[in-house]
């Protein structure tokens, strides 16, 4: 069994739509006291929909980095929704596809020294149309199929910068 740290206190500072910001002492498991800031945010899907040698890539403006940035499809998991659903819906939402086949191929920290934040990565094939449903904050979203070694070529070239596309490219090869 795996040792946990021992939560001495917990005091959340900031509590917003998409993010707290808690500070933690703690104990860690081998008996010496730590501080930490972290956020605490819900766990995500990215997906790898792959279609005839082709992943499927969507482009947005992402406030953050002030830039449109190329990434995986991907979103939160609401509350009560179990990941490879979030994964449908999420597909569907902003791309408007519904896939037939999906499956899990991993599951990893964002920013583990920092964030709670879990990404659960699904492979989707074989899809049939659905209707996009896009919100407010994704009305500039556009999605496009791109032969898997061009999407190689354009994470090594620095076109894909996202953190957690460039972990997920993993699962591709």
């Amino acid at each position: 069994m795996e040792n946990k740290a021992i939560i001495v206190s917990s005091n959340n500072k900031y509590k917003g739509k998409w993010v707290s910001i808690n500070e933690d002492k703690i104990i860690k498991p081998n008996g010496t006291n730590a501080y930490h800031e972290i956020a605490i945010r819900e766990d995500c899907v990215l997906i790898l929909a792959i279609d005839k040698g082709k992943v499927c890539l969507v482009k947005q403006f992402r406030y953050p980095a002030n830039e449109s940035l190329w990434e995986f499809p991907a979103g939160f998991i609401n509350l009560h929704e179990n990941p490879k659903k979030a994964a449908i819906r999420e597909f569907c939402e902003e791309v408007g596809f519904k896939p037939s086949k999906i499956k899990k191929v991993a599951e990893f920290w964002t920013w583990p020294g920092f964030s709670t934040q879990k990404v659960n990565v699904f492979l989707l094939t074989d899809f049939t149309k659905s209707k996009k449903n896009l919100d407010k904050s994704e009305s500039d979203l556009e999605h496009k199929f791109i032969k898997i070694e061009t999407v190689f070529k354009m994470a090594k070239s620095g076109t894909i910068r996202s953190s957690v596309s460039l972990a997920a490219l993993n699962y591709l090869l």
